[in-house]
């Protein structure tokens, strides 16, 4: 069997490094692919689990913890003060659709779509306010048990393109009006009540132009002058 000799001197070397070049190309070309299509899968899975209608909940939904939350507390308030014979609980998830599909409305869910003056404070200092606060909310009652699962629509920051969306801060005042207007809903389509419609008057304050391009909402068809609408 033929031996060939170990390369040496600048010869070998330059073999040597041209096949780590390449080796490298290919590693990194390999790698940018993978990640790539995990990027794909991830995305398609969050669009068929939106599509579908599918609450998951464990990694979307904010703290229970009394105290935690104030949507949590004065909900978990509104609906005592209303005395109904089911117990209702309010879970955030950040999944929602605007819509529903027809599996959905077959198992009861209703929506409601309406606003709230809010305020947003970036990482990097900067903060505004904003009267196109949407909150997206599905709720249904079923057998003595009711759930209202809610999705508070996100703002992004102009001053910094790789911020996260920021969750908008609502003061109480503002919370207790949503929630005066969700629980007229839930007695109109789950129990079957004639309710007199709450008549909104809208506060006009100074705000900075709504950054239609930086609105969650806006992206998807539900910003302020489309909400309060029930489908």
């Amino acid at each position: 069997m033929k031996r060939h000799p170990a390369s040496t001197g600048k010869e070998g070397r330059e073999r040597e490094g041209g096949c780590i070049s390449k080796s490298g190309e290919l590693f990194f070309r390999t790698n940018t692919q993978i990640c790539s299509i995990a990027k794909a899968i991830y995305f398609l899975t969050k669009l068929l689990l939106c599509a579908g209608g599918i609450y998951c909940q464990s990694e979307r939904k904010m703290s229970r913890v009394p105290g935690k939350n104030p949507w949590i507390d004065l909900f978990t308030k509104r609906v005592e003060e209303m005395e109904f014979e089911a117990r209702w609980t309010l879970n955030f998830n950040y999944s929602l659709c605007p819509v529903l599909d027809g599996e959905q409305r077959r198992e009861g869910w209703k929506i409601y779509k309406t606003s709230a003056f809010g305020r947003f404070d970036c990482r990097c200092s900067n903060s505004w306010s904003s009267a196109h606060v949407v909150i997206l909310f599905h709720y249904r009652l079923r057998k003595k048990r009711g759930l209202v699962l809610i999705r508070l629509l996100r703002q992004g920051c102009r001053d910094c393109w790789d911020s996260p969306e920021l969750k908008p801060q609502v003061t109480h005042p503002q919370i207790q009006k949503v929630f005066d207007r969700l629980i007229q809903k839930i007695c109109k389509n789950c129990y079957g009540e004639t309710v007199e419609e709450i008549e909104r008057v809208l506060e006009h304050r100074k705000t900075k132009p709504h950054e239609t391009s930086f609105c969650e909402a806006c992206k998807l068809g539900i910003c302020r002058n489309q909400a309060d609408a029930v489908n």
